[in-house]
């Protein structure tokens, strides 16, 4: 195992695409705190409101960065290499895994340190408590592996790395917009004000007077609905990384908890598939 890594973290640290998302996330959080800071200065807001944007980077950026890397392996011959010599099928995944995961956390570093650089001398320090703080960046690292644990078992079971990487990246953009509409669905209001349908050229409208009362939101999801889209919402590393940008993270518990068998769940599920696979 200990050569598995010394090799990976060669390669690695040789990789163009590797310093490729480094740069782009140091890029993606300075954007964020340079588009956002006049705003914050002007609410009297904290730097969360413009600092926890990086997970949706890391999201997008473990797919792209494992179908290119991992994915060499089966372009090169590499792997065909590794388990003629007789290595382990379960050492050769987890030290792909174990890498992918040390990216992800070196994503999250770079965007974490330069935000800290940048964001506290503009728009001072953070208006969430130390323990939230603490939550949050943990939180966000642990959608990071998340990420890296799907993205590795994609890379290793789709042999042909141009397949593997599209179709990596369709997956995770598609999981995104499901992220999203689970985010709204869930901030729904349990009640809105009393409105009118109006229908004007065809389009359909709601005129809300003012002062109107407060009548229950039909939009508002409860019982069973509520709680499945709860679950997905912590559950999958495309929803997790919205709770976390617009820090509405009411369950650090529940998103760890959940990461960590979403983790395991794929992990279990790729190792598995990945010992059984013909190689060629």
């Amino acid at each position: 195992m200990g050569n598995l890594l010394s090799a990976n973290f060669y390669r690695l640290l040789r990789s163009r695409v590797f310093y490729a998302g480094l740069l782009g996330a140091v890029g993606v959080e300075t954007y964020s705190l340079l588009s956002k800071c006049r705003g914050i200065r002007n609410w009297d807001s904290g730097l969360e409101e413009a600092f926890f944007f990086y997970p949706m980077l890391v999201v997008l950026a473990m797919p792209a960065f494992c179908g290119i890397f991992l994915g060499a392996e089966y372009a090169d011959g590499t792997l065909r290499s590794k388990l003629a010599a007789g290595i382990p099928r379960w050492k050769v995944y987890t030290a792909n895994l174990m890498l992918a995961a040390v990216v992800s956390l070196a994503f999250s570093a770079a965007a974490i340190l330069p935000g800290l650089a940048l964001g506290i001398p503009l728009v001072g320090g953070f208006h969430l408590s130390a323990q939230a703080l603490a939550a949050y960046l943990v939180c966000s690292c642990a959608v990071g592996v998340a990420a890296a644990s799907v993205s590795t078992m994609l890379a290793m079971l789709v042999p042909n790395r141009a397949v593997g990487l599209v179709v990596s990246i369709l997956l995770a953009l598609a999981l995104l917009f499901v992220g999203q509409s689970l985010m709204a669905a869930l901030l729904e209001p349990e009640l809105v004000q009393e409105s009118t349908q109006i229908v004007e050229n065809g389009q359909v409208a709601y005129l809300t007077k003012y002062g109107a009362p407060m009548v229950p939101n039909p939009n508002y999801l409860q019982g069973v609905s509520r709680a499945l889209c709860t679950f997905f919402l912590y559950f999958l590393p495309t929803s997790q990384c919205f709770t976390v940008a617009f820090t509405t993270l009411d369950f650090p518990w529940l998103l760890l908890t959940l990461a960590a068998l979403f983790t395991a769940l794929t992990t279990g599920a790729g190792l598995g598939l990945f010992v059984r696979k013909d190689v060629r």
